[in-house]
């Protein structure tokens, strides 16, 4: 883990994320995407668990304040995935 202003920088492959994380970072992820931006589409897409899916957050559990995802492709190549912040960390 990493300081900043904010607080830590939280890390966690997708297959040590536990369940209190994740929980964590999708109801950041549904209030900014689905809920405030209004953008209605599944936001659970499967890929938070994959063993080469890396995690990233700001902020202590229940309420995160940013978030950030990459993902391995499968050719090997990585791509980020989701970014986000809470409307309180803007």
């Amino acid at each position: 883990m990493r300081s900043t202003t904010h607080g830590e920088i939280h890390t966690a492959r997708g297959d040590a994320l536990g369940a209190p994380d994740l929980e964590a970072v999708l109801a950041l992820r549904t209030a900014v995407f689905v809920v405030e931006q209004e953008c209605p589409y599944q936001e659970v897409d499967g890929r938070d668990t994959d063993p080469g899916t890396w995690h990233a957050w700001i902020g202590e559990r229940p309420a995160l304040l940013a978030y950030l995802r990459v993902l391995t492709e499968p050719d090997g190549g990585r791509r980020i995935g989701r970014v986000c912040t809470a409307a309180a960390g803007r």
